[in-house]
């Protein structure tokens, strides 16, 4: 397992694409790791338990990143800036970290956000602040959150085309929940103790 990335690692691999890491125990990632990634595009993190950060400026030489995949990050600890500095994302899964909730303006640059998978956190609800900032999401996984809905928790995902929240401990819907999204094409609401659907 790795436990230490120095921080010149990739700086000879300018091309480099994708990334892919697994099964790692460092604490954090050095702030220039990517210095000299320019053209990165896919990066997946996955299984880290001892990964506790995302420095400020991780992403800084790294816009052209379209798609951040992450899980099993349990002890992972969010700030506002952690993902800061990706205009061009469109794919992001952060699962099975133990977030009960995440920072308002966490994706607040990523304005072409297509895909967002949260499974198996312990999410309650999404903050408006939050939504506000990622208003062209198509592709929504919450699966396996104990969340708590209201009218207006997808009001902001006027695009939205698939909404996965299987087995989040529903016990109804609110009235009118889906009433913005009419490009909804698939709901997944399996696994969940609902017993009346209400007309609307």
């Amino acid at each position: 397992k790795i436990t230490f990335i120095p921080e010149d690692t990739f700086f000879d691999l300018p091309a480099l694409e994708s990334l892919r890491i697994f099964w790692s125990e460092f604490q954090t990632l050095p702030s220039n790791l990517f210095l000299f990634s320019n053209n990165l595009i896919t990066l997946i993190l996955g299984v880290n338990r001892q990964l506790t950060q995302i420095p400020d400026d991780l992403f800084k030489n790294a816009q052209k990143l379209k798609e951040l995949r992450m899980w099993s990050c349990s002890n992972l600890k969010l700030k506002n800036n952690s993902f800061w500095n990706l205009p061009e994302l469109e794919k992001f899964k952060l699962g099975i970290s133990n977030l009960t909730k995440l920072p308002e303006n966490l994706l607040a640059n990523s304005q072409k956000l297509k895909r967002l998978s949260l499974a198996r956190n312990k999410i309650k609800t999404l903050e408006k602040k939050f939504t506000e900032n990622i208003p062209e999401i198509e592709f929504l996984i919450l699966k396996f959150n104990p969340l708590e809905l209201d009218q207006s928790s997808f009001i902001e995902f006027l695009q939205l085309k698939e909404l996965n929240i299987e087995a989040c401990g529903l016990t109804n819907l609110p009235k009118s929940i889906f009433d913005f999204q009419t490009y909804l094409e698939v709901l997944n609401l399996a696994g969940n103790h609902l017993t009346v659907l209400t007309e609307n």
